[in-house]
């Protein structure tokens, strides 16, 4: 096969890629995530359910994929950013709302999708687990504190804390404040002590 054959072929199974996941996203948005099946999406599609598992390994995996940035990518993001680490996180989670803010309907409705169900919750959770867990030894170095640990992992959660209350209000709202903004404020709310 050419390199040009390949690009196609990767280009063709992308554009099947994101035409079901639009498709699946509408159908959890309308009728709950919990309450669409596989068998459901693929039906709409008109596909067989194993065909869908070519494009994506579980059900969830259309909710989150490659949308949701990796703990490596969150920490490459923070580091990038001097001051504080309060600072730091502030700048980090803001340009993830810049991001989604570029295409603010389809966040939103993942969002109201991750909000309808337990699963995606807890899922959800993992995943800022691992983001805290990334990174704490980056915000730990930078405190000057009798107990650095604590107060690395009290600035972390309350960050993400901040940052989970943003993406609800924004998610919520049909309003033109840029999720960017509203991260800006949930964190103006807060005061760290000694946090760098």
């Amino acid at each position: 096969m050419t390199p040009e054959g390949t690009g196609m072929r990767a280009r063709a199974r992308e554009a099947v890629t994101c035409a079901l996941a639009d498709l699946a996203l509408d159908m959890f948005d309308e009728h709950g995530y919990d309450a669409v099946t596989v068998a459901d999406i693929a039906r709409a599609a008109d596909i067989s359910s194993r065909s869908f598992f070519r494009y994506f390994p579980n059900k969830d995996d259309v909710v989150f994929g490659s949308r949701m940035p990796t703990a490596q990518a969150v920490v490459d993001a923070y580091l990038s950013h001097p001051g504080s680490p309060w600072e730091a996180l502030r700048l980090t989670f803001r340009g993830a709302g810049v991001e989604m803010d570029l295409v603010a309907d389809s966040w939103k409705q993942i969002m109201r999708i991750i909000s309808s169900s337990s699963e995606l919750r807890a899922k959800n959770l993992e995943r800022h687990i691992a983001w805290a867990v990334a990174l704490m030894p980056h915000v730990e170095k930078s405190i000057t504190d009798s107990n650095p640990r604590r107060l690395a992992d009290i600035t972390i959660n309350t960050a993400l804390t901040c940052f989970d209350v943003a993406l609800r209000t924004w998610s919520q709202s049909d309003g033109a404040t840029p999720l960017a903004e509203i991260i800006d404020d949930m964190f103006a709310q807060v005061q760290v002590p000694a946090a760098g």
